[in-house]
């Protein structure tokens, strides 16, 4: 196993960039510790993120996978510790993997990913769970799908508040911001200190 799996998604609802793409597609093909990084950017849509990302996994066989998600009311960076089997439906709730586990934890230590974003002047915390729609379901499905195969490699999901050109342009000056270019050093921080962490 080798190199690094970074995914984002696309836009969404009202919202006219997602700087989880951006950042993904900022970081493709640069080396980090000596492993590549391979993005993808995928779908707003359940069902076809994961037939996206899985097969993905299977081609490149990174040893971490990380994935980036958009939270507007986000105040910094979150270093997810908990997917849980849960997503919204029709106003409800139902599992994402009927039978599955209730929850699985994040391949990584999330108090030392955040630290180690926080180092390079960007602010994060870990956070406790990344919620029930997409971002918690490639989550989910991500875990899910490395625990049945037995497959010991690093996975998590961290959540970006908006960037202050998203958030000037959605007319939402005041609300929880950070610069694009901050948010790719904390990126980039936090894949560094996975990586760091197996050596």
């Amino acid at each position: 196993m080798h190199g690094v799996l970074l995914t984002g998604f696309v836009p969404f609802g009202d919202f006219s960039l997602n700087p989880s793409q951006q950042i993904a597609e900022a970081l493709h093909g640069e080396r980090i510790e000596g492993h590549r990084v391979e993005s993808l950017v995928l779908p707003v849509e359940f069902g076809l993120d994961v037939e996206s990302v899985l097969p993905a996994i299977e081609q490149i066989q990174p040893h971490l996978v990380l994935s980036l998600g958009l939270a507007a009311r986000a105040p910094c960076l979150w270093v997810e510790r908990i997917a849980l089997n849960l997503r919204r439906v029709d106003g409800g709730e139902r599992p994402i993997i009927e039978r599955g586990p209730a929850a699985y934890f994040a391949r990584l230590e999330a108090e030392s990913v955040a630290s180690a974003i926080r180092a390079v002047d960007v602010p994060a915390v870990a956070h406790v769970y990344a919620g029930n729609y997409l971002c918690n379901h490639i989550m989910y499905r991500v875990l899910h799908h490395l625990s049945r195969e037995g497959d010991t490699r690093r996975a998590g999901f961290i959540h970006l508040p908006q960037s202050s050109a998203l958030a000037i342009d959605m007319g939402c000056d005041q609300s929880p911001s950070l610069p694009l270019e901050q948010m790719e050093i904390g990126v980039r921080a936090a894949i560094a200190s996975v990586l760091c962490s197996e050596t």
